[in-house]
């Protein structure tokens, strides 16, 4: 009788393993060509999270050299490490141990100055590209800032997610009546090599005062995110108005699509006093005004951010806050290069590279003043 009693307790014990496992895993189907990962709300590894542990910070502390206002960042093979200033409008070089090297670029509209830094990738021969969105220029420099050559584009690009050594793959904005939004890739004299597709740009809210017309971001409205995947040549791109993220090969086809349970997070008054605070310090008062009179939608996007690490997981950056210790953390959702869920994390701080090991972060004090801030990634 005991012995019958431990079979069933173990044959129990194993069906609601498989009923465990059957909920967690992905279920992958095929339709018309391409595959289609079904994720539940539940990642594969619900008990692993990964820790950051603060390894190096540059910023004010560093006397000689200042990050006003830092935007990207990009690692080198050598840990170098290249932040991109809106400010002063160069680009500061730091070795791995956080020392000042030199600057590439400086305002201005001559050879290898800026605008406005748009974006910013290294290319297979270790070159960096910068992307100018003001002047419609995209610029090359060896690693060590020496100005190589430039070309003109047409329309206005605003993103760099993919490189080869004879293509740049970009976000191409058509401002007119109607703006529209083009992913393509380019050769490195400016040529159109290759149409991705046509995607959903962000919408404005126009107010018209005087002679002039004002233009207004409003939030959680539905646009595309996008980001690349260098190792693979894979792009990302997420209608954030629903979890589901398409994954195009390096010849722009689409191959898979990625799906994930979410309950949307509601929009709160508090969100919309926030919103109309980030114009009050605007001298132009008509912003004011144009921010009570947006109607904010009743609910949030998915996502605004997505960045794939050095392994190739994607991390898509939810909407999703809780508060611990007067900061704010967001929900990181993390795929694998299936496509599989299979990781939550909480961070209060965004990634904008990953490196060798390393997360890198531009962290803000209490006085606004930032700082590049390099974590040790330890899963555990």
């Amino acid at each position: 009788m005991k012995k019958s009693m431990i079979i069933l307790v173990s044959m129990l014990s194993f069906l609601l393993i498989l009923c465990g496992k059957k909920r967690s895993t992905p279920v992958v189907e095929k339709k018309e060509g391409i595959e289609i990962v079904h994720n539940s709300d539940k990642p594969l590894f619900p008990d692993r999270t990964i820790e950051f542990i603060q390894d190096l910070s540059i910023g004010e502390e560093e006397g000689k050299i200042n990050l006003y206002k830092p935007r990207k960042i990009l690692v080198d093979k050598q840990g170098n490490i290249y932040v991109s200033d809106a400010a002063d409008l160069s680009i500061k070089v730091f070795n791995k141990n956080g020392t000042y090297l030199f600057s590439i670029g400086k305002k201005g509209s001559g050879p290898g100055e800026f605008q406005a830094i748009g974006s910013m990738k290294f290319l297979p021969d270790n070159n960096l590209v910068v992307l100018d969105w003001q002047l419609r220029r995209v610029s090359f420099f060896t690693i060590r800032g020496k100005f190589l050559q430039s070309f003109q584009m047409k329309n206005n690009l605003s993103g760099i997610y993919l490189t080869t050594d004879s293509t740049l793959t970009c976000r191409e904005n058509i401002y007119s009546e109607e703006k529209k939004l083009y992913i393509k890739s380019f050769s490195l004299q400016g040529d159109e090599k290759l149409l991705w597709g046509q995607f959903k740009p962000e919408e404005f809210k126009m107010l018209r005062s005087g002679n002039t017309t004002f233009g207004i971001n409003v939030p959680y409205l539905p646009c595309s995110i996008f980001t690349g995947d260098e190792k693979n040549g894979w792009l990302y791109h997420c209608l954030n108005s629903n979890y589901l993220i398409e994954v195009f090969d390096k010849k722009g086809k689409l191959f898979r699509k990625i799906e994930k349970s979410y309950k949307p997070v509601p929009v709160t008054s508090a969100d919309k006093e926030e919103y109309i605070k980030a114009f009050k310090d605007n001298p132009n008062k008509v912003f004011v005004k144009m921010a009570r009179e947006v109607k904010l939608p009743r609910v949030k996007t998915i996502t605004e951010y997505m960045i794939v690490d050095e392994k190739g997981d994607l991390w898509v950056e939810t909407m999703e806050m809780k508060k611990k210790e007067g900061k704010e953390f967001y929900a990181y959702d993390i795929f694998n290069t299936k496509g599989f869920y299979i990781m939550r994390i909480w961070l209060h701080t965004t990634p904008r590279a990953f490196a060798g090991g390393y997360m890198y972060s531009i962290v803000r004090d209490k006085s606004g003043v930032a700082s590049v801030i390099r974590y040790r990634m330890k899963e555990v």
